[in-house]
């Protein structure tokens, strides 16, 4: 994974580079002249011919004061450039964060909660069993919903949910206003057996229903929406519930891999 190297670190770099550069420049203006040198100054003097070609070039640069104020420009343009970049990369930062704050603060938030117990239609010729569950936007501005993938499964750890078909209310009407709350129901697999139960402090006619468990196996229930709001993409939440035997109701299951929201 490419990383982009900190706008500070480089000019930090920079500064350090022409600082040393500096000073090594001053130790050789006055550091003594090499043996070649001193011989070519010599000649120079013999001959009467100027000295000039005898000098390096940071000798050249600092007895020249045209030199020497050209490298001084040279230099600040170079660390005006990268001050500038700098300066871009620090703003283009800061409007990152302010747009990611207003995302924030302006994205709707979609939620699913409230599965409770299983309940059974029983007026019907074909009685069957469901959950409640509900749906709601608590964000402040209204939420597209692109898919709704929900399962209600047995076995050790929930399955992944598969995708509800058209004719589901979340499907039919898609967006979700501000504050909006929808109750909704799923209908049990005729696969998963149920029973209806009471104990001793519960009068006949209100037993309840609860899902017939082997040992080692739980009931669950599993709901993934994607979706996205006017000024921001790619939001999903998710919620999972498992079945208590000891309440005989359903209770969120304690997995941030199958609960949060983003």
């Amino acid at each position: 994974m490419s990383r982009r190297t900190n706008p500070e670190i480089l000019l930090g770099l920079l500064l350090a580079s022409l600082f040393w550069i500096g000073v090594l420049g001053w130790q050789a203006s006055y550091f003594p002249r090499s043996q070649q040198a001193n011989e070519c100054y010599d000649t120079a003097k013999k001959a009467g011919t100027k000295t000039d070609d005898c000098k390096g070039f940071w000798e050249r640069t600092t007895s020249d004061p045209t030199a020497a104020f050209t490298l001084g420009i040279f230099i600040f343009n170079i660390v005006l450039g990268l001050s500038t970049v700098a300066l871009w990369q620090v703003t283009r930062r800061s409007t990152d964060i302010a747009e990611r704050a207003f995302s924030d603060l302006e994205r709707p938030y979609v939620y699913i909660f409230g599965a409770k117990g299983l309940e059974r239609e029983s007026e019907r010729m074909d009685p069957y069993d469901f959950l409640k569950y509900s749906v709601a936007n608590y964000g402040k501005t209204p939420a597209s919903l692109e898919s709704v993938c929900l399962k209600i499964s047995l076995g050790n750890t929930p399955e992944v949910p598969i995708p509800v078909g058209q004719w589901h209310s979340l499907r039919a009407l898609p967006i979700l206003t501000p504050n909006e709350r929808r109750d909704d129901t799923e209908v049990v697999p005729e696969s998963i057996s149920t029973s209806q139960y009471a104990d001793e402090n519960t009068p006949p006619d209100d037993s309840f229903t609860v899902p017939d468990l082997e040992d080692g196996t739980e009931f669950f229930l599993w709901v993934q929406i994607k979706y996205h709001g006017p000024f921001s993409r790619g939001h999903e939440t998710s919620a999972c519930w498992k079945w208590d035997r000891d309440s005989s109701r359903l209770i969120l299951y304690a997995d941030e891999k199958y609960n949060y929201t983003r």
